[in-house]
């Protein structure tokens, strides 16, 4: 669509660049095609946009219906704050096309690299369930279940999720993947069906590859008929646990297979990805670790970049998953100081870095950014679980639990949730609450059976409730997903008496470990 620039418009910027929509500096969630359509209008913004120019632009002049295209505009026009009734932004001119109304200034964009290739950002669509049945209630269910999940899969970092009212447009059709891709510019997309098998119902769902047309993931879900609806949160919670990380897993590979396009943001991406696909070792942390560090050395001021650095160098240090701890903290906090002096407006960098600061000790700093992290973006998890740590860690017990318990029920599919589920449990451990410590992180351990830290948390809660036999196999469990653990590991996660007994009982009884 031509040489990159900013459209600047009120509050609002369009960044093609960098492929956002920014308003008081704050990015927002924009489908690729109502990206397009935007950016056409603002480009044009001096005369109405003709819908065949629109067909040409967004969809390369393949025929799609006026719902399609409506549906299009109409999420436009949200997106920005507008609506088909004020029209203040986007303007109808009946007959003719589209035009952008409001005063426009255009200003060339000021990346650090601007001959780099844009980034490309795997976007998924998840269509309406086909239902088998003539019960209105399933239809009902099946539309909730979509409207959940396309919630649960928005909260992947680097994935673009189509809103419900684009995806939605196909209920009822049997769209082929080439036009799913075409229409809504996505590289994946989620189909599913419901019917009732033997008083059972039965839910099968796959993720598709929309340029092959090949299945990446599929999978079926029985659950018992009744009362369906109290069971809409569970089947829900149930798809999305594994398809979360079948979408996780494909956009990681998706940004590894860019290798001629290197940059600051698919670097980031990646180091994302890993620790999700490959789980949390002192190799998957390392190779983290590298790979933010070549991010923020070719852009040093993506703040995203720096602040993620941090907080995997601070939980590298408080976890013990880097070798040389005391360079880790040293790095993890220039890197913190650098994120929030580069952009301490947005809810990302503000999670990560106060998460940073945290688990680095300097609490006093952290609880203020965290508590902004949560003022920009009530649905930030990662940032409610960081402050409920950190209120753990400085004694205030039940504050802290809330706050985890909070971050976990904003996300419950979330990848890092044997770690928040950890932590949670470290807190009703303090707190007095023993049972539940232990079913919360027997939880925890289910939700990543590659990790020791939720072994280490459950091998506490026992010795807490005097079930040394449990704990001493919930130790060895530790030990063996990570032969490395040692005494200040340990200690820093569950505190000095839990440790004595934890090390005590590990390799062998070696307390020097």
């Amino acid at each position: 669509m031509g040489a990159f620039v900013i459209f600047r418009f009120g509050d609002w910027e369009l960044d093609t660049d960098v492929f956002e929509l920014r308003c008081a500096g704050v990015v927002r969630k924009l489908e690729p095609q109502v990206f397009k359509l935007l950016e056409l209008l603002l480009r044009h913004h001096e005369r109405v946009v003709s819908k065949d120019e629109i067909l040409a632009e967004l969809w390369r002049g393949r025929v799609v219906s006026d719902a399609t295209l409506s549906t299009c505009v109409k999420a436009a026009r949200q997106a920005i704050g507008d609506d088909g009734e004020a029209q203040r932004l986007i303007r109808t001119a009946r007959g003719h096309g589209f035009r952008f109304v409001a005063a426009v200034d255009i200003a060339p964009t000021t990346n650090a690299a601007p001959a780099a290739p844009s980034p490309k950002r795997t976007a998924l669509a998840l269509l309406p369930f086909d239902v088998f049945s003539s019960d209105a209630e399933l239809d009902y269910l099946a539309d909730g279940l979509v409207e959940d999940l396309t919630t649960a899969m928005a909260r992947i970092p680097g994935l673009l999720v189509i809103s419900r009212a684009s995806s939605f447009a196909y209920k009822g059709k049997r769209p082929t993947t080439r036009q799913v891709r075409e229409e809504l510019g996505v590289d994946c997309m989620v189909e599913g069906s419901l019917r009732v098998v033997a008083e059972q119902l039965r839910i099968n769902v796959q993720l598709i590859d929309t340029h092959s047309g090949g299945h990446l993931w599929a999978q079926q879900f029985d659950r018992p008929m009744a009362d369906i609806f109290r069971l809409q949160d569970d089947i829900a919670q149930a798809i999305g646990q594994v398809l979360e990380p079948a979408v996780v897993r494909e956009s990681y590979q998706h940004v590894r297979t860019q290798v001629s396009d290197r940059n600051a943001w698919l670097l980031y991406q990646q180091a994302s990805g890993l620790l999700a696909v490959k789980g949390w070792h002192p190799d998957t942390f390392a190779e983290a670790v590298s790979l933010l560090r070549q991010s923020v050395t070719l852009d040093p001021t993506y703040g995203p970049a720096q602040a993620y650095l941090a907080l995997i160098l601070a939980l590298g240090h408080r976890i013990g998953l880097l070798q040389d701890r005391e360079a880790a903290r040293t790095e993890g906090l220039r890197a913190a100081d650098a994120a929030l002096a580069l952009d301490d407006t947005d809810s990302t960098v503000l999670g990560f870095a106060g998460c940073a600061l945290a688990d680095l000790g300097h609490a006093p700093r952290a609880m203020p950014v965290l508590d902004k992290a949560i003022e920009q973006d009530p649905s930030n998890a990662q940032a409610w679980a960081a402050r409920g740590a950190a209120q753990i860690a400085a004694g205030a017990y039940a504050t802290g639990v809330a706050d985890l318990r909070h971050g976990i029920k904003i996300s419950p599919l979330d990848n890092r949730l044997a770690v928040w589920g950890s932590f949670l449990a470290i807190g009703l451990i303090l707190d007095g609450q023993r049972d539940e410590a232990i079913d919360t992180a027997r939880i925890a351990c289910r939700r990543d059976t590659r990790n020791h830290i939720p072994h280490v948390v459950l091998a506490a809660a026992l010795l807490a409730a005097g079930r040394h036999k449990e704990a001493r196999g919930q130790v060895a469990e530790a030990y063996r997903l990570h032969p490395q653990l040692s005494a200040t590991e340990i200690k820093c996660l569950v505190g000095r008496q839990a440790a004595e007994g934890i090390v005590g009982m590990g390799a062998g009884g070696d307390a020097n470990r």
